[in-house]
């Protein structure tokens, strides 16, 4: 059930406006100005939005950033800058503003804070208006704020796999910020699968090599955790489960916990390339007690050595029944929540979360004690189209009690192939944004953003062989923005709804068809919500568009929507990623009835990619 939204009366909406630096922003070198004859003749501002940390506690300190550039040849004199925060449609506190004053081609901050409410996981929009002296609109910014105690509720994950001596780690973590990220997945930072640490957890070596032979720097490690820390982002160390390096009887793993081929017969590995630190991987028996007590007695370590807050286990997937050293069976699913629970009881405050590949063992992962749920999605493992992405999560929030399922699903697998981080290619916007949508409007949330300012392509994160286009990122930050401030719409504990929708002149499917508006149901004890993802035009509905093929779908213009519902329902909003800066529009609401029974009607202004239509019930 969504918690109920207070009006914020008290300290939440008391907001202060101030200039950042003490010389105004008047005073800001025009050096970046335009050569005249480009110029625009009358002002042009542009305005970036930013807040300091990826998400607050209740009643923190919200710092917001509006960068702003005067592009023309003109002063902007007289000007105001006005802050109104809202939480869905509603505005939270009156709006609060500040002088503006930019020379021409000059740049400048100006800085709000924003005490949040006491509410616990609830998530705000904002918007930064520009207005000259006459009150005119010149420009404006929105962003999103997340006022969450914790990042568990609503995760938003992405990853590090850069730790070379020297990284600036702050400017690594700063870009992730900008998208609202709130945990980090440190991968393959380690030394060996089996023995994290080089040295002891009171005198880690400075460096030492990762499985593919990357240098790694101890101290670039503990940077990039205290610089996520500082931005509000939990730091999770990655590590398998059950793998070890070539010669780990040297390090006191016995042969007898491991897992293998046939009764007898060779341990089960996984062969890697050549120029790595070890020919393969040697896989043990996670239900075995001596290998659960070697192996997370090394996890303790690491986090006595790192001020790591939690263990991201990884497996590799459903490879068939193995066998122990004594010749039984051994079906690897059946180990994880044994071996999940265990670890859990020993990590004390420390989170766990555990990949569970392909969805296979889910109901082992999703009903032990981890504290995150997160599952790698493949075609070839049930997860063919956009349909299957959005049952996934749904499965995971029921088998897990309420958990939103984080989904790391590498886009244009194939193209990827085709590139290098020396010539990279570039994702194709249109299948990430459908996919984007997918995920978000399911519930869920996407592992796809890390340093450097990379997408995943690839299942192995230091792959660069793609990047991303100024357009993708601007357009992805735009729905990070949204997924945080419609989180309590998006996954708050809202289930299916049994509403059906129709769509004047156009075909509409609840399961994702092809060449379809895609609209699916939900509802709390307030909302009842419809999202659509436009598939209109489209003649591949795999998420993965593996080459890159994808096509953009047919927008729609203004149109009528019909919705049958048994509920009470006195408003309707629609929102969107794609349009208004995401910003929440009335919709006028009509009641009637036809052969398919009683319905709501409304008119919405048009369809991109995804659209957020929500109703308020009656009370």
């Amino acid at each position: 059930m969504m918690k109920a939204f207070h009006r914020a009366s008290t300290a939440a909406a008391h907001l202060a406006a101030g200039l950042l630096a003490s010389t105004g922003l008047a005073a800001c070198s025009a050096a970046g100005s335009q050569p005249a004859a480009v110029r625009p003749p009358a002002p042009a501002l542009l305005v970036s939005a930013t807040t300091d940390k990826a998400a607050y506690a209740p009643g923190s300190t919200v710092l917001i950033k509006a960068d702003l550039s005067n592009q023309s040849d003109a002063a902007i004199a007289g000007a105001r800058l006005t802050l109104t925060v809202r939480h869905l449609e509603q505005d939270v506190g009156p709006p609060v503003s500040a002088e503006l004053r930019l020379d021409a081609g000059a740049a400048g901050r100006v800085q709000f804070a924003w005490t949040a409410p006491a509410t616990d996981f609830q998530g705000y929009s904002f918007e930064l208006a520009a207005t000259d002296s006459a009150g005119k609109p010149l420009a404006s910014g929105t962003g999103a704020i997340d006022i969450s105690s914790n990042w568990l509720k609503f995760p938003r994950y992405g990853y590090v796999s850069q730790y070379a001596a020297g990284a600036d780690a702050q400017a690594v973590v700063e870009q992730l910020k900008a998208y609202h990220i709130n945990a980090l997945q440190f991968y393959d930072w380690q030394w060996k699968h089996h023995l994290p640490l080089k040295g002891s957890p009171t005198a880690v070596e400075a460096n030492w090599h990762d499985i593919a032979n990357r240098t790694v720097s101890r101290d670039t490690v503990r940077k990039l955790i205290d610089a996520a820390h500082q931005a509000g982002m939990a730091a999770m160390a990655y590590n398998l489960i059950y793998g070890a390096a070539i010669n780990y009887q040297q390090d006191g793993v016995s042969p007898a916990w491991g897992l293998y081929d046939a009764p007898g017969g060779k341990q089960w590995q996984y062969s890697l390339p050549s120029s790595w630190a070890t020919p393969g991987l040697y896989f043990f028996n996670p239900a075995n007690a001596a290998w659960q007590d070697y192996l997370i007695g090394r996890e303790l370590e690491v986090f006595q050595a790192f001020s790591f807050d939690g263990w991201h286990a990884d497996t590799v997937g459903d490879n068939g029944i193995k066998y122990d050293a004594h010749g039984d069976p051994v079906d690897i699913k059946d180990t994880f929540k044994p071996f999940l629970n265990a670890a859990k009881a020993r990590l004390g405050s420390k989170l766990l979360m555990m990949n569970a590949v392909g969805n296979k063992g889910h109901l082992q992962v999703n009903t032990s004690k981890v504290d995150a749920v997160y599952v790698e999605v493949w075609p070839w493992e049930g997860f063919p189209d956009y349909l299957s992405l959005k049952n996934v999560v749904d499965q995971a929030r029921q088998e897990s009690g309420g958990k939103s399922l984080i989904v790391p699903a590498y886009l244009d697998y194939d193209y990827a192939k085709t590139k290098s981080e020396q010539s990279p290619g570039q994702f194709n916007d249109h299948g990430v944004l459908l996919t984007e949508a997918t995920v978000l409007a399911a519930g869920g949330s996407r592992l796809e953003l890390g340093d450097d300012g990379r997408m995943l392509c690839s299942d192995y994160f230091p792959n660069r062989a793609l990047a991303m286009s100024p357009a993708l990122k601007a357009a992805l930050q735009r729905y990070y923005d949204f997924a945080v401030a419609y989180e309590n719409l998006l996954r708050d504990g809202q289930a299916a709804a049994a509403g059906t929708v129709s769509i004047a002149g156009q075909a509409v499917s609840a399961d994702g068809q092809k060449d379809t508006v895609w609209a699916f149901a939900k509802a709390d004890a307030r909302y009842e919500t419809i999202n659509l993802v436009n598939l209109k035009g489209l003649v591949d509905v795999s998420w993965r568009d593996t080459n890159a093929t994808q096509q953009k779908p047919a927008a729609l213009g203004s149109f009528t929507l019909r919705y049958y519902s048994g509920a009470q329902l006195e408003r309707a909003w629609v929102a969107s990623p794609d349009a208004e800066g995401g910003r929440s529009r009335s919709l006028p609401l009509a009641h009637g009835a036809d052969a398919r029974g009683a319905y709501v009607e409304v008119t919405v202004p048009g369809l991109e990619y995804w659209n957020l239509i929500y109703f308020r019930k009656t009370v």
